[in-house]
């Protein structure tokens, strides 16, 4: 089980070396609108239209939001749920101020972003093959438990059977 196991890691490294090598980081350019408060400053609008224009780049380029539910069980028998939440999403790789301008109360920005588009199906493809590896690794687990539990019963009967038989033997044997 430990060779098929250190198999599975190594082909996973290799194919993870394999994406990176693929990835291809591509150039955008974007330009948002923000549409300010009477309360906000120059400042604001600024951090907001940024925030905006990396927002709708990253929406464009992709994002994957799932959940994963696991029951486990103590050394003690008692079961409990942990829930985890996964966000993966595309990086940037770079980011460039090209043009702002601040018409009041409308604050415009032109950005030049670099980013790796295929970056969400490669990390998405790496947590699949983790939480298939460890569901075959439970499985085995689970399957090992059965054998050992069966051949626990088997001693267990073996041992009762055992005494029962050896009158026999030696009446036999006389």
């Amino acid at each position: 089980m430990s060779t098929k196991f250190v198999l599975q890691v190594l082909l996973l490294v290799f194919a993870s070396a394999a994406q990176l090598a693929s990835a291809e980081i591509k150039e955008y350019i974007r330009d948002y609108n923000y549409r300010g408060e009477p309360y906000d400053t120059a400042a604001s609008c600024r951090v907001n239209a940024i925030d905006g224009v990396r927002r709708e780049l990253l929406d464009e380029l992709g994002s994957y939001v799932g959940s994963v539910v696991k029951l486990n069980q103590d050394s003690l028998g008692n079961s409990y749920m942990s829930h985890d939440v996964i966000n993966i999403t595309a990086g940037i790789v770079a980011f460039r101020l090209l043009d702002e301008k601040w018409n009041q109360p409308v604050y415009f920005v032109k950005a030049s972003m670099k980013a790796d588009p295929n970056d969400v199906l490669s990390k998405l493809k790496a947590m699949r093959a983790d939480l298939e590896l460890e569901k075959n690794l439970r499985e085995s687990y689970e399957e090992l438990e059965r054998a050992r539990n069966e051949l626990a019963e088997l001693k267990a009967k073996l041992a009762r059977l055992q005494p029962a038989a050896m009158p026999k033997q030696a009446a036999t044997v006389s």
